[in-house]
C-alpha cells in the first residue's frame, strides 16, 4: 500500500527531491498495487513541484495483478498527475507492454485512463502525466465493470483540449479591446 501520494509499486511524490524508479517487471504471482490519491497503482506518483517523477517500462507477462488509484487522478497502470500547470516537466513512465495473466487496472474517480496518463477529467492535458507506446495483448478489465479505458496517442492528438491559452483574457485598461482576425 502506497503513502498518500506515492505510486503503489513505482514512484514516490516528487515535491522537494526527484522520485526515479527503474523498469518494474511482473511475471508471476499475485499483485496488489494501491496507489495514493493522485498516484498510479503502478507507475508514478504525484508530481507537486517541477521535480522529476520517471518511471522507467512497465511490463507484466503473467501473474493475477490488480493495480488502482485510491483518489481521484491517477491511472490504474502509468503515471500519476502533476500539481503546477505552469510546470515544464511531467510524471513520465516508459512503454507500458501488458502481455500476459489477468490483470486488472482501475483509475481515480475523476481520472481519464486505466492504463496510461493519469489526467485531471475536468482540465485534460494541463495536469497530465506521459507514457511512452503502450501495447496491450491480453484482456484488461476494471473494478467498475465496463469499457477499460486505455490511452492511445491517436485518439488523444484528435482529442479537444482545454489549454491554459483559452482562459479568457481580460479587457484592456488603456483603450478599447483589439479587434479579433476573422
Amino acid at each position: 500500500m502506497a503513502t498518500s501520494n506515492a505510486a503503489g509499486i513505482g514512484g514516490g511524490t516528487s515535491h522537494n527531491n526527484a522520485s526515479i524508479c527503474g523498469n518494474i517487471t511482473i511475471n508471476g504471482g499475485t499483485v496488489e498495487a494501491r496507489g495514493g490519491s493522485n498516484a498510479a497503482g503502478i507507475g508514478t506518483g504525484y508530481q507537486y513541484s517541477d521535480i522529476a517523477n520517471i518511471c522507467g517500462n512497465i511490463t507484466i507477462t503473467g501473474g493475477k495483478v490488480k493495480a488502482w488509484c485510491s483518489g481521484v487522478y491517477g491511472a490504474g497502470i502509468g503515471t500519476g498527475i502533476r500539481h503546477d500547470w505552469d510546470a515544464v516537466n511531467y510524471p513520465t513512465c516508459g512503454n507500458i507492454t501488458l502481455s500476459g495473466g489477468e490483470i486488472e487496472a482501475t483509475m481515480g474517480g475523476d481520472g481519464l485512463y486505466d492504463v496510461g496518463p493519469g489526467e485531471y477529467s475536468a482540465f485534460p492535458g494541463i495536469f497530465t502525466g506521459k507514457v511512452g507506446k503502450i501495447t496491450v495483448s491480453v484482456n484488461v478489465t476494471n473494478a467498475r465493470g465496463d469499457v477499460t479505458k486505455i490511452y492511445s496517442a491517436d485518439a488523444a492528438a484528435s482529442a479537444p483540449r482545454r489549454v491554459q491559452e483559452e482562459i479568457p483574457t481580460l479587457p484592456s485598461l488603456d483603450g478599447p479591446e483589439p479587434e479579433k482576425a476573422q
